[in-house]
């Protein structure tokens, strides 16, 4: 809820003499988007009417922080950037009947109204946190590009302005890597005839999927015009079963591990990428390479979390490189790991 509301005496009915005016043209075409959910009539955008809502910019507001006014005459908004002009948006279609979340763009025979009434009040609002995030884990369960734009459509409705997207686990890769083809071919099925065990209780065909590269840029941009940033998260260096069967040489020498993916006995599962291997960090720095010009936001997650080590106590490659570098055993060969690719994003601006 907004940080400060004051209701006052009386109200203000937006029937078809409405306008949105005065406001960005994206958000004033988002804003008319929800609104012909509700009405009867098509909501007018750019001329100023006697019972409409008008944006105008003023200093002092921050990026995400506005005002809204309503009166017996009309809505008025104030803010001093787009994304506190979206937020007041969003807090407009609180006001409104539910019908203005409705997943179409086309009226409803039947349901549409003629006039709303909205209580005269002010609200001032800033946010109080200026992360507001959420996670969304594809690999356990993938969705589909379509599923992901409308889960977005939620997310700003409630302001949220960080979408963390775990895009990789023991249960599948999710993006297309154009060098390294077998991740999305190999290491996105589960089930029947495919590398990846089914779920539990799943049935028996195979399932699963990925997104595109040019399917991650589209979701990319539906993320920022609602005001917010995606990050995407690739997990090293456990959580890789989906990896090691689509490419079983970054495993170690001696991993003789058959994966098992789902939460039980064996949980948490003993995939790790071989920490001794030059090949295993020039795929990292090839996967960074491309997942780098697909996500604008300055930070990209690498995981690190639930890395069994049974593999490399036994793996001569991982042991040599521990004793060459002088680590403290496999914990630090798991640091130099997360060291060198952190080493690696921050030379190219991450």
């Amino acid at each position: 809820e907004p940080a400060c509301v004051e209701y006052l005496s009386g109200h203000l009915e937006l029937d078809g003499n409405m306008s949105v005016s005065g406001g960005d043209s994206w958000n004033m075409a988002y804003l008319k988007k929800h609104l012909d959910r509700v009405f009867d009539f098509d909501v007018k955008v750019g001329t100023k009417s006697p019972c409409g809502i008008c944006f105008e910019r003023k200093s002092g507001f921050g990026e995400e922080g506005y005002s809204i006014e309503v009166t017996e005459k009309g809505i008025t908004v104030a803010s001093s950037a787009r994304a506190g002009e979206f937020y007041a948006i969003q807090t407009i279609l609180q006001m409104m009947p539910a019908a203005v979340y409705r997943d179409c763009n086309s009226k409803v025979s039947g349901m549409m109204l003629r006039k709303v009434t909205v209580p005269c009040l002010k609200i001032s609002d800033s946010p109080r946190f200026s992360y507001r995030g959420s996670m969304l884990d594809v690999s356990r369960t993938f969705f589909d590009k379509e599923y992901i734009l409308r889960h977005l459509d939620f997310l700003a409705y409630h302001k949220i302005n960080k979408f963390h997207w775990h895009l990789v686990d023991d249960n599948g890769w999710r993006i297309e890597i154009k060098k390294y083809p077998e991740l999305t071919k190999t290491g996105a099925w589960r089930g029947r005839d495919c590398a990846l065990p089914a779920a539990y209780n799943s049935g028996v065909g195979s399932y699963g999927g990925y997104y595109t590269q040019e399917q991650m840029k589209e979701i990319v941009s539906y993320a920022a015009a609602r005001q917010m940033t995606v990050i995407p998260e690739i997990e090293i260096p456990g959580h890789c079963a989906a990896i090691l069967e689509a490419y079983p040489n970054f495993a170690c020498a001696n991993d003789d591990t058959t994966y098992n993916v789902e939460i039980g006995p064996y949980w948490p599962p003993r995939a790790i990428l071989c920490g001794g291997n030059d090949s295993v960090m020039q795929f990292l720095k090839d996967v960074m390479d491309e997942i780098i010009p697909l996500f604008p936001y300055e930070y990209i997650h690498i995981g690190g979390d639930e890395a069994v080590k049974d593999n490399w106590k036994k793996c001569p490659l991982c042991q040599a490189r521990i004793k060459e570098l002088g680590l403290e055993g496999e914990e630090g060969l798991q640091s130099w790991m997360i060291r060198e690719i952190e080493a690696y994003l921050k030379l190219k601006g991450k």
